[in-house]
């Protein structure tokens, strides 16, 4: 029996173009067949962003897809624990 993929899709936030871009790749893969979570479609008001994090740990994910931009990748260069506390990376 043919199981759909399900994949957790987790981003930084930087700016508004790269979140659009990631959103638009989110719906790519739906159309595709793939089942994606992403807290833009998936968490509900008032959840902690944590708190949806965790549901990675979940059997029904396949694959976690983590999508980072230049300014990310910069900051871990420069300085890891700021990346980290800076919540670009709580989605």
């Amino acid at each position: 029996m043919y199981k759909i993929p399900t994949i957790f899709i987790s981003y930084s936030q930087t700016s508004k173009e790269h979140i659009d871009k990631v959103m638009d790749l989110a719906y790519q893969l739906t159309i595709d067949g793939i089942d994606v979570k992403i807290d833009q479609w998936d968490l509900k008001e008032g959840q902690d962003s944590i708190n949806f994090m965790e549901y990675i740990e979940s059997d029904d994910i396949d694959k976690v897809l983590i999508i980072l931009d230049k300014v990310c990748i910069l900051l871990l260069f420069i300085n890891p624990l700021l990346l980290i506390t800076s919540g670009f990376l709580l989605s």
